[in-house]
Parts: C-alpha cells; sequence; structure tokens
C-alpha cells in the first residue's frame, strides 16, 4: 500500500505541476499536455531518487542508519498525505466548471505547508540526536531540501527561458 501511495503522490504533484505551469504559461509551450505531464513525472521521480540516495550516502559516510531511516520514514508520510490531500483539488481542477484558481491555490498552500512542516519536523529529528550539532542541521536542510528545489527551478528558468522569450515575441509580433 505504500508504494501505491507513493506513486499516486508523484503522480498527483506532477499534475499538480503541470497544471500549474499551463495556468501560468511557464515554460514547455510547444508541447501538449500529456508530454508536459510525463516531463513533470519524471522530474519528481528523479527528485526523490536522488534525494534518497543523497541521504543514503550520507547516512553511511555519518555511520547513523537510525537517523536516516526515520527521516526517510517521515519524507514517506508526509508526502503520502500530500498525494492524498490534494487529490480531491486536482480532480476539482480537472473536472469541474468553477474558476481554476479556487483549486489551484488552495492546492499550493497545502504543499508549501506540508514541505514546511516536513522541514521542521527533519530539524526536530535532528535536534533530539545528542550528536548532531545545530551548525550540521542547517547544512543539511540546506543540502537536501532547499538547494535541491533552487537549482531544479533554476534549470528549468533558465532552459525553457528562450523558449517563452521567442513565444512571447512572436505573439507581439504578430
Amino acid at each position: 500500500m505504500s508504494i501505491l501511495l507513493g506513486i499516486g503522490f508523484i503522480l498527483v504533484v506532477a499534475f499538480l505541476i503541470q497544471f500549474t505551469n499551463q495556468y501560468f504559461g511557464l515554460i514547455l509551450h510547444d508541447y501538449s499536455h500529456l508530454q508536459q505531464y510525463g516531463f513533470f513525472v519524471m522530474v519528481v521521480s528523479l527528485v526523490y531518487l536522488v534525494k534518497f540516495f543523497a541521504n543514503y550516502v550520507l547516512a553511511f559516510i555519518s555511520s547513523n542508519n537510525e537517523l536516516s531511516r526515520e527521516y526517510l520514514f517521515n519524507v514517506f508520510v508526509f508526502a503520502q498525505t500530500i498525494g492524498i490531500v490534494i487529490f480531491p483539488l486536482i480532480i476539482c481542477l480537472q473536472f469541474t466548471k468553477y474558476p481554476a484558481e479556487w483549486f489551484l491555490y488552495p492546492a499550493l498552500i497545502i504543499c508549501a505547508g506540508f514541505y514546511g512542516l516536513r522541514m521542521f519536523r527533519g530539524f526536530i529529528i535532528s535536534t533530539t540526536e545528542q550528536s548532531i550539532g545545530i551548525l550540521y542541521i542547517f547544512l543539511y536542510l540546506c543540502a537536501l531540501e532547499i538547494l535541491p528545489m533552487l537549482v531544479l527551478i533554476k534549470f528549468l528558468l533558465v532552459n525553457f527561458k528562450r523558449r517563452f522569450l521567442y513565444a512571447y515575441k512572436e505573439k507581439k509580433i504578430c
């Protein structure tokens, strides 16, 4: 059941990202909605695979497997909960006649809230461990939580900025 909930999380979050991208017109204008969705499924999957691999490497280096397992368990629980909670909003985004803002913004706020709770929970887990200092906790959260998100956003904006500007100029000239 845990694996199915994890797959559901990836599919639901990828759809939310794809719909947000479509709503705001951010990147991948030339591709169909299905291709965009496939791209975002791949991106979400790769982000979490890299996160779990980095966590295993850090656990091996620090010889603290129990703390790593507890952190990964919390990541799984938060991810599965996000998938369950925003699923009805995603269904409403797709199939209702009401404005998309009524469902899109609450879904984004819920995701941001759960992300903040997950970071706070990681901080709490780290502070309860006696051999880890506050500086290491801060560096860990920056390295595995904040930095990958910023790098992914920067990568997407830099690589797809040219296409966005080109499409914008074409619309303005015509």
